[in-house]
């Protein structure tokens, strides 16, 4: 299972949320000119600790499960190039942005969570 997480943005709703990130996805080209078939991405909702800066409760996260690393490097891709785009509160907060498979090797090895 390849998988990334993407941390929902204060207040919002889920599905709005979840909804935002299709439509990204589904206009959105890669570095190399790559689109990604949508319809291929699950989505799952979880409460993890970020693992940026210090949180007393569990943040709500999307579990985003790819297909496979290419459609994974290609989705992560297109939310870079979403991010450089947008304003500060506008982007969207991704736990990884490793695009490698050596340290998703490790955490899985060390049963390491990505967020937390």
């Amino acid at each position: 299972m390849v998988f990334f997480d993407i941390r929902i943005s204060n207040n919002a709703s889920i599905p709005k949320f979840w909804s935002k990130v299709k439509s990204i996805h589904a206009i959105g080209k890669d570095s190399r000119g790559s689109i990604m078939n949508i319809n291929l991405i699950q989505m799952e909702c979880i409460k993890a600790y970020s693992i940026r800066g210090y949180h007393a409760e569990k943040k709500p996260y999307l579990y985003i499960i790819a297909p496979n690393r290419d459609e994974r490097f290609t989705a992560l891709d297109i939310i870079s190039s979403y991010n450089s785009k947008v304003d500060l509160e506008c982007k969207i907060e991704t736990a990884s942005y490793d695009t490698g498979t050596y340290y998703c090797k490790i955490a899985k090895e060390h049963r390491i969570s990505f967020s937390g």
